[in-house]
C-alpha cells in the first residue's frame, strides 16, 4: 500500500486474511470433494448441469453485451460487435474453466514442491512514430492539463 493511501477500514482488515485463505484453498476443496464423490456422482446430471450452468454463463454474458449494444452503441463498425460476441463465447466456453484450473496445477506444483517461475518476458513496448500521426501505434499524448476530482469540484463551486 503507497504511503498516501488511507488505511482500510476495520471491517476490511478482518475479512481480508480469511477471504484469502478461502480463495487459496477453495481449488482444492473442490478437488478432493470432487474425487471424493466421483464413484456416486450421476453423470448424466453432471453433463446436463454442465451444460446448463455454462448456457447461463452465455445467455448472461450476451445479454450485458446486448443491453450495452442498446444503451450506449459503442461498437462502430458490425466487425467490431463479432468480435465482442466472439469474447464472450471464448469467455464461456474455455477461459472460465481455465480459470478453475489454473489455481488446482498451482496448488499441486506447491504441494510436489515445485518453484514457481513467471518464465522470460522480454519487454517489446509500443512501435510508434516520430509524429503520433496516423499509423501511430499505441496510447496518444496526453495534451493539456487533467483536472482531478478536487478541481473539478472547485471549479463547479466557482460558477
Amino acid at each position: 500500500m503507497a504511503a498516501d493511501e488511507p488505511d482500510p477500514p476495520v471491517i476490511d482488515r478482518l475479512a481480508a486474511p480469511d477471504d484469502r485463505t478461502w480463495r487459496a484453498l477453495e481449488p482444492a476443496v473442490a478437488s478432493l470433494l470432487g474425487a471424493l464423490l466421483s464413484p456416486t456422482v450421476d453423470w448424466t446430471f453432471a453433463v446436463l448441469f454442465l451444460l446448463v450452468a455454462v448456457g447461463y454463463g452465455l445467455v448472461l454474458s450476451l445479454a450485458a453485451l446486448a443491453v450495452e449494444e442498446f444503451s450506449f452503441h459503442r461498437y462502430r463498425r458490425p466487425r467490431d460487435l463479432m468480435t465482442a460476441f466472439a469474447a464472450a463465447v471464448a469467455e464461456n466456453l474455455g477461459h472460465r474453466q481455465l480459470t478453475a484450473l489454473w489455481p488446482v496445477r498451482g496448488i499441486r506444483d506447491a504441494v510436489r514442491g515445485g518453484k514457481a517461475t513467471w518464465g522470460e518476458m522480454t519487454r517489446v513496448g509500443f512501435g510508434t512514430t516520430p509524429d503520433h500521426g496516423a499509423g501511430a501505434v499505441g496510447p496518444a499524448p496526453l495534451t493539456g492539463s487533467i483536472s482531478g476530482a478536487a478541481e473539478v469540484w472547485t471549479d463547479a463551486a466557482r460558477r
